[in-house]
């Protein structure tokens, strides 16, 4: 059976920020949160939610958006290469080093763009520390299931789905300390040393 990984930036971006899709079709308008634009129940080659002629129309940031710090990093071979092989957004509303609300969202790795509000659900009221941060990573690396159809392997991204996500938030805290540049050059390290018998397939057996 063959899976789709969903290799988008911008809907995780968008995801952390709540913001919603408008969406008309024959039956009239309706909004939606970015979250619910994606299929999460197949293997993403059916990619959206909308129904026949309907057509996305308008993307709305709420205004709490503001409220809110973010970044979004992405692991990808080289420069020259736009599609993630992993993408983190994050997103903080802080009262001074106290989180009150931190967002989570990922693509590149699954079928689908997903957020993970039961991993970042615990940081409320907490403060910031490395001890959190890096049980927060370990986690995330847990919980998600890369697809074995892009050129890393997915032990390889799943690891550096929290090794990503300390970057993100190191970034967004102190913008400026942590580049993009960073990241490019640990993908193409990765790239280079990886095992040739661990390349990944375009579709794999169910």
């Amino acid at each position: 059976r063959c899976y789709a990984t969903f290799s988008g930036d911008l809907a995780p971006a968008l995801m952390v920020l709540d913001a919603e899709v408008e969406i008309a079709g024959a039956g009239g308008v309706r909004r939606i949160p970015v979250r619910d634009l994606y299929d999460r129940t197949g293997d993403g080659i059916r990619r959206l939610t909308l129904a026949p002629g309907e057509l996305l129309v308008a993307v709305h940031l709420p205004p709490t958006a503001r409220q809110f710090r973010a970044s979004y990093l992405k692991l990808r071979i080289r420069p020259s290469f736009d599609f993630p092989e992993l993408g983190v957004a994050v997103a903080a509303r802080t009262d001074g080093d106290r989180v009150e609300e931190l967002r989570l969202a990922l693509g590149g790795l699954e079928t689908y763009p997903r957020r993970f509000d039961e991993l970042t659900a615990p940081m409320a009221g907490q403060r910031w520390s490395e001890e959190r941060i890096r049980a927060l990573a370990a986690a995330l690396s847990a919980a998600v299931r890369p697809v074995r159809n892009t050129s890393l392997a997915p032990d390889y991204r799943k690891r550096m789905a929290g090794v990503y996500l300390q970057r993100a938030i190191d970034r967004m805290r102190r913008p400026g300390r942590v580049s993009d540049g960073a990241g490019l050059r640990a993908g193409r390290r990765s790239a280079a040393s990886r095992p040739r018998g661990d390349r990944s397939a375009a579709c794999r057996r169910a």
